[in-house]
């Protein structure tokens, strides 16, 4: 585990995590070994801080067809826990790049 903690911000950073389960990895068909990895925000005020541009890539190459769906819900549950003056551009790629969203910020209206 890594946690970044500043001293001097009253300890709000982020904590990293990896875990090796037996029923959490796996090998896919090339042989890649597969893992979860949390990321953990550590406490803080959320009407004290900043503004985020968060921008999303996705891989919507071939080799990412079985596991589409799970990016695009996890893809609406981060766009869910983004508040009102947070940012979001998203990024597709399969040969090239293609901005898909520019940065908007998410207001009510632009959240839909």
């Amino acid at each position: 585990i890594m946690e970044n903690n500043n001293n001097n911000n009253n300890n709000k950073g982020l904590k990293l995590g990896s875990t090796i389960d037996k029923f959490a990895i796996c090998y896919n068909e090339s042989g890649q070994l597969l893992t979860t990895i949390d990321i953990e925000a550590l406490e803080f005020n959320c009407e004290e801080s900043e503004t985020i541009d968060l921008v999303i890539v996705i891989d919507k190459s071939g080799s990412m067809a079985q596991t589409i769906e799970l990016v695009k819900s996890t893809t609406y549950f981060i766009i869910e826990k983004l508040r009102e003056n947070d940012n979001l551009a998203i990024v597709s790629f399969d040969n090239n790049a293609t901005l898909e969203l520019p940065l908007i910020n998410l207001n009510e209206q632009n959240k839909l």
